[in-house]
């Protein structure tokens, strides 16, 4: 996998809360935030997915009535 630099600035109040999780679990603050953000994609990908079976729901219901009258 290739891997980009990028740097961020973090706020106190997020950085150290932070930190101390990454100590916590035994990892670096880099990989406890790529973890983060991870599950933070992942979980809006699902949202989307979600949001997008419903949409197929309503418009097949549509199509079906239309198709009925």
């Amino acid at each position: 996998m290739t891997m980009k630099a990028v740097t961020i600035r973090f706020d106190d109040r997020l950085a150290a809360p932070a930190a101390e999780a990454a100590r916590a679990q035994g990892i670096s603050f880099n990989e406890y935030v790529q973890r983060a953000v991870g599950e933070k994609l992942a979980a809006a990908q699902d949202a989307v997915r979600r949001r997008a079976r419903r949409n197929i729901a309503t418009y097949k219901g549509i199509i079906d009535y239309l198709s009925d009258h």
